[in-house]
């Protein structure tokens, strides 16, 4: 390597017998992709155990709306709501894997989530389950960014052949 102070060893190393990328920041990569996960089932189980917390209007809302008959549009949004849960999970998993397609199947699920949701409607948070889904999507957004940008990126893309 030449001694240009501008170029960082770290940002040009290809992995190779001789550059190998840190366990540290893999092993931090895959606990945040695990603490994402937890977060989101954490955000589930709080909110079904403070909906009690509402005020009677929201808590009469949330009764009406879980009686009302199941259409065809429900079925559908259930239906692309577990296909996304199964993305999530084979994704995330292929990301601790350091999986090659695990990325950009984790990019597509989170956007495909993100087009869907306005299609379940309106939504009502108890206020102790909205912190614990705001850093799941901090996360969420770290995950894409070390997956794409970092050092790390080179794990998930095709080793280059040497001619």
């Amino acid at each position: 390597m030449d001694d240009n102070p501008y170029q960082s060893p770290v940002l040009t190393a290809v992995p190779t017998s001789e550059h190998r990328i840190p366990q540290l920041p893999k092993t931090v990569f895959r606990v945040l992709v695990v603490g994402e996960i937890v977060l989101g089932v954490l955000s589930i189980l709080v909110y079904s155990f403070t909906q009690f917390t509402l005020p009677e209007p929201l808590r009469a809302y949330e009764e009406m709306d879980s009686q009302t008959a199941v259409t065809a549009r429900d079925l559908i949004l259930v239906a692309l709501a577990a296909l996304l849960l199964v993305l999530i999970l084979i994704s995330s998993i292929g990301l601790i894997l350091f999986w090659r397609p695990a990325r950009t199947l984790f990019a597509f699920t989170v956007a495909l989530g993100l087009l869907i949701t306005p299609f379940f409607g309106p939504h009502v948070n108890t206020g102790w389950d909205t912190p614990l889904e705001e850093a799941a999507s901090i996360i969420t957004g770290i995950i894409l960014a070390l997956a794409y940008y970092s050092p790390l990126s080179v794990l998930f893309e095709r080793p280059q052949q040497i001619a």
